[in-house]
């Protein structure tokens, strides 16, 4: 064996084992994902190393080793470059520039563009080899194969377009083609979109660039929606058009600004078609938000009287119960209330004989705190909860209402604005008693004013907190006071 080969033989496990050693360091300290590649490059350079130094490489008759050295290192650096690149470009620089992660397609081209230019330099550098001349013999088999794979080349240059427009990235939401989707991947031959359904769906990078694409998330994540809906001719515009924007609000996933607002937007041939327009973040929540917007319209039509015509047939909603069909519902849960124990059956039956029915859906608001009113509730079927604001600007839960009970009486009784909310926790069906209805009630009938007057005093002291510190004159004192005043507005009130 000669001294060089002796050398070779000593020094190529020296090199091997200094290159895995430092790759080992990158992978852990650079994070650079490093493979079988790096591998084979490390096995290279300690037969190549040694090689260059002692001057002899291996001769196999007339074949030598040199010239394949050169090709392999040169792309086995390549791919080594490739990854150190997309280490540092790809996953650091272009992050922090562009302020979202570099798309999977593009670093993919950018690799096999470096690949391909890479292999012609090999070919035509190291092994002589005429480039333009194996490109023009293979154009017959080119053409043929660019016929045969059209459509894949047609999806890849689309794909390049819609790299270089950008007009949209991973996470946003598209409506294409009538079919709403957010984007979850971008490949070299379509486009994924995952619906509201959880359906994923791909459509090809070339149909994507002739069609109109709406970006949902661009310029900003609000974006509005609009909802078409007819209504019955006979309905004034300015009411029905209120009643469809107050129903919008109430939904969850509905942003209050910019605030829901509806419009006239034709004639139709059995209904007057109103949009509803409305704002939304996160589009997710469409069909959530679809179905509580014609739910709380649905209910709150009901209640005003409105019919949903159809284009053949009317919808016609059962009629009231006649004033002298009291509900028992109402009249038991009338009576069961101290607040009005010094009325007759007889008035109590007026009452509710008179009473409007109303259907509210689950978690819509009843009466909301600081609205004006003046009419009571009764709570026939359903429950509902009980909140009211905090400083905080949420709301608390401060108690639940459930069948037969009453709310609202104060009011009836004074005109005060409400103080608290009441919202369905389920359908809740409730009879409604108007300040007319209980203004009849009351005249010629003094004592029933003065004994209004003395219950609410009472419910007055009891909410107050310092009543456990009054003496027995002082809370007889204050009660007389509270009874008096209350008695002062009821009357005044109904104008007694």
């Amino acid at each position: 064996m000669t001294p060089e080969q002796l050398s070779f033989f000593l020094a190529s496990p020296i090199v091997y084992l200094a290159l895995v050693a430092l790759g080992r360091w990158m992978k852990r300290r650079l994070r650079l994902p490093l493979g079988i590649c790096y591998q084979l490059l490390c096995i290279v350079l300690a037969l190549y190393l040694p090689m260059l130094v002692t001057g002899s490489f291996f001769t196999l008759g007339d074949f030598q080793a040199r010239r394949e050295m050169h090709a392999l290192l040169l792309f086995l650096g390549t791919l080594f470059g490739l990854a150190v690149f997309s280490r540092f470009y790809w996953d650091g620089y272009f992050p922090r520039r562009k302020g979202v992660e570099a798309p999977r397609f593009l670093r993919e081209v950018v690799a096999l563009i470096v690949t391909v230019a890479v292999l012609l330099v090999i070919l035509g550098a190291i092994y002589n080899l005429k480039v333009p001349g194996l490109l023009a013999g293979a154009g017959i088999a080119a053409i043929i194969l660019g016929l045969a794979l059209q459509d894949l080349l047609g999806n890849v240059i689309s794909g390049i377009a819609l790299e270089i427009g950008r007009p949209f990235r991973p996470g946003d939401w598209l409506h294409i083609d009538e079919q709403y989707g957010q984007v979850i991947d971008m490949n070299w031959r379509a486009v994924r979109l995952k619906t509201n359904d959880d359906v994923v769906l791909e459509i090809p990078n070339s149909t994507i660039v002739k069609t109109t694409i709406v970006n949902l998330t661009s310029p900003s994540r609000a974006h509005a929606i609009r909802l078409d809906i007819g209504i019955d001719y006979g309905a004034p515009p300015n009411r029905v058009k209120d009643i469809l924007a107050h129903a919008a609000r109430q939904v969850v996933g509905v942003l209050i600004k910019p605030a829901p607002r509806a419009f006239l937007k034709e004639f139709g041939d059995s209904a007057v078609i109103y949009q509803i327009k409305f704002y939304m973040e996160d589009h997710r929540l469409f069909n959530a938000a679809r179905d509580g917007i014609y739910s709380a319209v649905w209910y709150e039509l009901r209640r005003a009287g409105i019919s949903i015509p159809f284009p053949i047939r009317t919808l016609h909603f059962p009629p009231r119960k006649k004033a002298e069909e009291p509900r028992e519902e109402g009249l038991d849960a009338l009576r069961a209330q101290p607040l009005f124990a010094s009325l007759e059956d007889e008035s109590l039956r007026r009452l509710v004989g008179s009473a409007r029915p109303l259907r509210y859906g689950r978690d819509e608001p009843i009466i909301e705190e600081e609205a004006e009113g003046e009419s009571m509730f009764i709570l026939i079927s359903g429950q509902a909860e009980v909140s009211i604001g905090t400083h905080s600007g949420g709301r608390a839960s401060v108690g639940a209402l459930r069948t037969g009970d009453c709310f609202g009486e104060m009011s009836l009784l004074t005109g005060e604005r409400r103080s608290a909310t009441v919202r369905a926790r389920e359908d809740c069906e409730v009879l409604e008693i108007q300040k007319s209805a209980f203004r009849e009630v009351l005249e010629g009938k003094p004592e029933l004013l003065a004994a209004f007057g003395e219950l609410l005093a009472e419910r007055r002291l009891h909410n107050e907190e310092a009543r456990s510190h009054l003496g027995g004159t002082v809370e007889a004192q204050r009660k007389k006071e509270y009874a008096e005043g209350f008695l002062a507005r009821i009357s005044s009130y109904f104008g007694l």
